[in-house]
């Protein structure tokens, strides 16, 4: 890269700053005192380039503007490794705006844009970036030290930049690997140490899972113990005072109580007793009340003998109600058994009515024929006789002749004096008179069967209106007080239940139909009540107790299965928690293998990495000792000529004096300053041929420090015959004695304003 010409404005000290028409090949001098300027005009060389300075950070750019100033632009002309001309430019200003752009002047095409697209464009014309540029071409006032072989610029310069990178990449990969199986191998011995203190028991778990299913069953048997005390206890506290209350019923009863009642309550007694007996004998207890239980018993007896007789009373009802005709009132029969049902009896009622009106039914009409044909033969017996005797000649009634007269018109030929004539008028009155006398006697007959018919069926009717009355007063029965039904009973005149109720009155049903007589028997229910009472406290202290200590055991077992219960869940979480760490622990080894695989795999890598490495150093070393055997003498009078250099870019020089190579630190001053410049130019020749291959500038910023001043003619009359590519060098100094510069550029410390050409 040649700089071929530099604009700027307000950039750092100069309000002004513009160099034109500079040497391709030569020196220059750039001379002032110090704060005049003269690292400025290098300085802003370098922001032009590469949008940032060797004083200042990259975000640090805005305090390269003047100060004052609103803004600030730079322009660099320059040629690159390509040979062809460039104009990049960057501008500034106070809002922190930075800009550039990159052209090439030969077709005046645009480059690139913007300040780090310029950067890295600029870099790629130029062949190295700004790091390898300050390390190679730019020598920063007093920064000449000797470089170490592992700097950037060397490595750029051999090539090996990008294979340090990856080497460098590999390395912390394999860093990153080892200290990821540390921590595996941490994790692992960790898991040990919590597999240790978990101290998982095969079979543990089982056991304590029997134990708790054990003591589950336990309490299963302690609550069911509990539960059938409580409501065994329960059942007598409501049974005693549902026995209670039927007594108190029965003390309030009178001798009007309807039946039904009192078979309620007998039935309900039986049962509570049956009950109670049934609770006292599956706890070995003696019944309690026995009096009263006795008591009871007396009542279900007269309450059975007068059901007895009620049962004799509804089979009386069912015989009526057959005989009547009747569906009995449970007969729930449907279909062809309900047809069955309602068809009546030859003997019943509704049969013997159906027979009787089936008979009366053509009686009165045979008898109005009988009497009207008996009737009609007497009319013509009546008649044929009348006739016989009009027309006898004894009589002589003109009647008579006007009726024989008649007949002969009608009859021709008739004579009633004829023997076969008067036969057959006798024998026609004759059988007229028969058949009305018959037809008489007939009637008769069928007069007197209609009258017993009829009286037949009043007779049924009248049974069976009384026995519907008997039908009505047993299906009400149930609402009539027993005295009143035992008098509804009589009225059945059943021989067989007013034997039964003379019995039941006469008896122990007395007791049921009389107020006395009730009195007397009921006299000591009380007592019987109260001693019930007290046996039914008594008991239910028994079973109070036997549900505390059902209830204690029921809690010990609550609280075991409770501990079980715990014990078994601690189990299965440590077995759980302990397969956990297992598989964790497997998954673990299973991936030290990956990192391990990857490590050797990157060693491989970095063995031979390093081995194309040291093979690049070692010609390299050869490639510099050529270099600095061709330029050190040029800087050293001659004096150096043998130079050795190590694999760490340490050089050494053969000393005449001691007749050995020595260290550049142990020569004076000046000369370890002269040849340490040298070995610079050296690494920027070996710069030039392994990157650009084309003409190269070069700025020493104040390289002569310690220099006297026969060096530093010496030095300046040597560094344009060092290298034919690096043509181009920009020396800065407070002043030069007697040098020739190609383009010399003084700085004032009054002047903010620097404009040259070789011209001027």
């Amino acid at each position: 890269m040649i700089i071929r010409a530099f604009h700027a404005e307000n950039v750092l000290k100069y309000k002004e700053l513009k160099l034109d028409d500079l040497p391709e090949r030569g020196l220059i001098g750039i001379s002032g005192p110090n704060e005049a300027g003269k690292t400025a005009i290098v300085e802003a060389i370098c922001l032009a380039l590469f949008g940032r300075t060797f004083s200042y950070e990259p975000d640090e750019v805005l305090k390269t503007m003047k100060w004052g100033a609103a803004k600030a632009s730079a322009e660099l002309v320059f040629s690159g490794a390509d040979g062809q001309d460039y104009r990049v430019a960057r501008y500034l200003n106070l809002e922190g705006h930075h800009s550039a752009s990159l052209h090439r002047l030969a077709d005046d095409e645009t480059i690139a844009q913007g300040a780090q697209a310029v950067t890295r464009a600029v870099e790629d014309i130029v062949g190295f970036s700004f790091d390898q540029y300050v390390e190679s071409f730019y020598l920063a006032q007093r920064e000449i030290t000797m470089p170490h072989a592992s700097s950037g610029m060397v490595r750029g310069l051999l090539g090996i930049a990008e294979l340090d990178r990856v080497a460098d990449e590999l390395q912390a990969e394999v860093d990153a690997d080892r200290r990821h199986i540390d921590d595996l191998q941490a994790a692992i011995e960790d898991i040990d140490d919590q597999l240790a203190r978990l101290a998982v028991v095969d079979g543990e778990l089982a056991e304590r899972q029997a134990a708790l299913a054990a003591r589950a069953d336990a309490l299963r048997d302690a609550q069911r113990a509990v539960t059938v005390a409580s409501t065994r206890r329960a059942q007598l506290e409501d049974l005693g005072a549902d026995v209670e209350t039927q007594i108190n019923g029965i003390l309030g009863s009178e001798v009007d109580t309807r039946f039904r009642h009192w078979r309620e309550r007998a039935d309900h007694l039986d049962e509570q007793v049956a009950t109670l007996r049934e609770v006292c004998l599956s706890v070995d207890a003696e019944t309690p009340g026995t009096d009263l239980v006795r008591w009871i018993g007396a009542l279900r007896e007269r309450v059975d003998g007068f059901a007895a007789i009620r049962a004799r009373a509804e089979q009386h009802a069912a015989e009526e109600r057959e005989w009547l005709g009747r569906r009995s009132e449970d007969d729930g029969a449907d279909g062809e058994t309900a047809t069955e049902a309602a068809k009546p009896h030859d003997d019943s009622y509704p049969a013997q009515r159906a027979h009787i009106e089936s008979e009366l039914a053509g009686l009165p009409g045979r008898r109005r024929w009988v009497r009207l044909i008996a009737l009609l033969a007497m009319l013509v017996a009546v008649a044929v006789i009348t006739v016989r005797w009009l027309l006898a000649p004894e009589v002589g009634f003109p009647e008579g002749e006007q009726l024989a007269a008649q007949l002969r018109a009608w009859f021709p030929g008739w004579d009633p004096q004829t023997v076969e004539n008067l036969i057959v008028l006798r024998w026609t009155a004759g059988i007229a008179l028969t058949i009305g006398l018959l037809l008489s006697l007939r009637g008769g007959a069928l007069t007197r069967r209609i009258r017993r018919l009829r009286f037949e069926r009043e007779r049924l009717d009248a049974h069976a209106l009384e026995a519907r009355e008997h039908l009505d007063l047993i299906a009400g029965i149930d609402e009539q007080p027993l005295p009143r039904q035992v008098e509804s009973l009589r009225a059945l005149h059943d021989r067989d239940i007013d034997e039964a109720l003379d019995a039941f009155a006469d008896g122990d049903g007395k007791a049921l139909l009389d107020a006395d007589a009730l009195a007397a028997w009921r006299e000591p229910l009380a007592d019987d009540r109260d001693m019930f009472r007290e046996d039914m406290d008594a008991l239910l202290d028994t079973f109070g107790a036997a549900v505390h200590d059902a209830r204690q055991i029921a809690d010990r077992a609550e609280r075991a299965q409770s501990e079980a219960e715990t014990a078994v869940e601690n189990e299965e979480r440590r077995r759980a928690e302990a397969e956990a760490l297992t598989v964790r622990q497997a998954n673990l080894r299973a991936q030290l293998h990956e990192p391990r695989e990857r490590i050797k795999l990157r060693r491989m890598g970095l063995d031979q990495i390093r081995g194309t490495c040291r093979r690049i150093y070692n010609d390299f070393n050869v490639q510099m000792r050529d270099y600095l055997v061709r330029i050190v003498p040029l800087f050293t009078e001659g004096r150096y000529r043998h130079l050795k250099i190590d694999d760490d870019f340490k050089v050494q020089v053969f000393s005449n004096d001691k007749n050995d190579f020595v260290e550049l630190e142990e020569l004076s001053s000046g000369t370890h300053r002269q040849l340490v410049l040298g070995v610079r130019l050296a690494l920027s020749q070996a710069m030039v041929d392994s990157q650009s291959h084309g003409m190269q500038s070069m700025i020493l910023d104040e390289p002569f420090a310690f220099f006297d001043r026969e060096r530093i003619r010496q030095t300046l009359e040597t560094l344009p015959t060092v290298s034919d590519e690096i043509s181009q060098i920009w020396v800065i100094s407070q002043e030069f004695e007697g040098a020739h510069f190609d383009l010399h550029l003084a700085c004032r410390r009054d002047s903010d304003v620097l404009v040259a050409s070789p011209a001027s």
